[in-house]
């Protein structure tokens, strides 16, 4: 059983790890000549995986709400990197090509920022693997709590 204290304390670990990302995550990214924010990065990851995510599928994927996948959606497709095609009273999502370069070009980029904190944080593998199991519940719970449907 999970212990109060620790949850504590990994929520305010978890805090202090998220104003870093925040103030990293307020520069502005360029790949293949196009300017974007993590946000907009994110959004592509999930949809090089997933081509023909419906708008709000994509929105609860990355945990946003639907006014605000629809602008995100249409500040991509006006660089250039999606094209939306309408499915009933949504969106199917379609990377271009400038919007794969760009997808490849920014995983890269993350492989590289990952390497660094592996050599420079020394933990197992089967320690991130368990961190990463905790994550996940952590956050499935909070999505079903906060993010229903």
């Amino acid at each position: 059983m999970s212990s109060p204290e620790e949850l504590v304390q990994l929520a305010g670990q978890l805090h202090e790890i998220g104003r870093f990302y925040r103030a990293e995550g307020k520069r502005s990214h360029s790949y293949e000549g196009v300017t974007l924010t993590d946000s907009e990065i994110w959004a592509l990851c999930v949809m090089s995986g997933s081509e023909g995510i419906t708008q709000n599928d994509l929105g609860r994927r990355i945990l946003i709400s639907k006014s605000a996948v629809s602008s995100l959606a249409e500040r991509l497709e006006q660089k250039g990197l999606i094209r939306r095609d309408r499915a009933g009273v949504s969106y199917q999502l379609f990377l271009t090509d400038l919007g794969r370069k760009v997808c490849q070009a920014s995983q890269e980029a993350c492989y590289r920022w990952a390497n660094e904190m592996a050599e420079a944080i020394p933990v197992e593998l089967e320690e991130l693997k368990a961190a990463n199991r905790v994550l996940e519940a952590i956050k499935t719970y909070l999505g079903q709590k906060y993010m229903p449907n």
